[in-house]
């Protein structure tokens, strides 16, 4: 646990020192991706405190080293044109991510566990695709806008790039809900369980 938040807090420190470098420089349009990217870093904390659902160390590890892969590596030093399957790999791998979120949703509103307890393992799997199918439209969605309205280069101007990630999302979600479809139905423990645990002393 301890090596997992010093990892996170060193990512943020990667963040804030580039950040003051490009200040320092007067490099605002590059400024605005850093502090967007170490402010994303606290969302899982800011989640549970607004929600009082607790987050695993390990997903939140999990999270940030997906923002520093996509923002600092991608984008600020710039990974995306060195290696040519690295958007794919994010995407694939933002949409297991995304399943994940599915399941911290879907204990935020049911609160008691009941769908877990009662192994209802079609809804999960369900819900679980369609925030997976959502999530990849929608980011789609912020690229286009960020192309059209602030100059970037996200989409690279083609429909291709726009449907390949949106696939590689779909497809992401979509196999972590059959994971998690296939480790409910044998009823084997997974990362559910440390998720419902954490969670489970409030509804007792």
């Amino acid at each position: 646990m301890k090596w997992s938040k010093g990892i996170i807090y060193l990512c943020r420190l990667i963040f804030l020192i580039n950040s003051v470098y490009l200040i320092c420089i007067l490099r605002f349009d590059r400024l605005v991706l850093l502090l967007g990217s170490l402010l994303l870093t606290f969302v899982p904390e800011l989640y549970t405190k607004w929600t009082k659902v607790n987050i695993p160390i390990g997903a939140r590890l999990f999270y940030t080293l997906f923002i520093f892969a996509a923002q600092w590596l991608g984008s600020y030093l710039g990974f995306y044109g060195y290696i040519p399957c690295w958007d794919v790999l994010l995407h694939a791998t933002s949409g297991i991510f995304i399943g994940y979120v599915a399941l911290i949703i879907l204990v935020s509103l049911d609160r008691s566990q009941t769908l877990f307890k009662q192994n209802k393992i079609g809804v999960i799997v369900t819900f679980v695709v369609a925030v997976g199918i959502a999530a990849a439209g929608i980011w789609e969605i912020i690229e286009f806008s960020g192309d059209v309205f602030l100059g970037t280069n996200a989409q690279l101007g083609s429909l291709q790039d726009t449907m390949e990630d949106i696939i590689c999302g779909t497809l992401g979600s979509g196999a972590f809900a059959v994971y998690i479809g296939l480790v409910m139905k044998a009823r084997r423990r997974s990362c559910i369980d440390q998720l419902l645990q954490i969670n489970g002393d409030k509804n007792k």
